[in-house]
């Protein structure tokens, strides 16, 4: 029985992370008013390449800004340490916001647009883990007024958020890319 369990729960994940990118590669594909659909190989190729350069560089990030202790690293004077301590997360996390705009969208995307819409959104994206952060650590105390249930709203409320930021951050992109057009188009 535990085998045909473990079977149907990879089975059902697989099938859960194909719907999700099929649904936010739908999304990018409207925010930048795309008709055409990928290929079969060419949407397998970006999914695999989401599915493993994502979490590598939002897991990193995240490491990074919760996990690691930049002190016993190889740095010299401590206000390098600080530095890293900081900027390494959100360099990894524009790193990966700036793939996900370039990538995803199934049309020319220049990287101007992209690395000016990735650092906007991996900042606000940072911002926002940082609160959730601050509410993890205080939450020992509010869990005890509310219990599971604050947490799992506050991280719900996390998560919405997250993809406000991402899809302002497509936005962001389409309207750097396609300013001059849309400027003339506008009334």
């Amino acid at each position: 029985n535990a085998k045909t369990i473990n079977m149907f729960g990879v089975i059902g994940l697989a099938l859960t992370a194909v719907s999700l990118f099929t649904t936010i590669e739908s999304s990018f594909n409207t925010i930048w008013k795309v008709e055409k659909r990928r290929s079969f190989f060419s949407r397998y190729n970006a999914f695999c390449g989401m599915l493993i350069g994502m979490p590598l560089l939002i897991g990193g990030s995240i490491y990074l800004s919760y996990s690691f202790n930049i002190q016993s690293m190889w740095l010299p004077f401590p206000f390098l340490e600080k530095i890293a301590y900081t900027v390494l997360p959100l360099a990894l996390t524009w790193g990966a916001f700036v793939l996900l705009y370039h990538q995803v969208p199934f049309t020319k995307v220049q990287w101007a647009p992209c690395v000016l819409a990735g650092i906007a959104a991996g900042t606000l994206w940072e911002a926002a883990k940082f609160g959730f952060g601050i509410y993890v650590a205080k939450a020992v105390n509010i869990s005890l007024i509310y219990g599971p249930v604050g947490s799992i709203l506050f991280f719900l409320l996390w998560l919405y958020f997250t993809w406000v930021i991402v899809l302002a951050g497509v936005v962001s992109s389409y309207v750097a890319q396609n300013f001059k057009t849309l400027a003339a188009e506008a009334p």
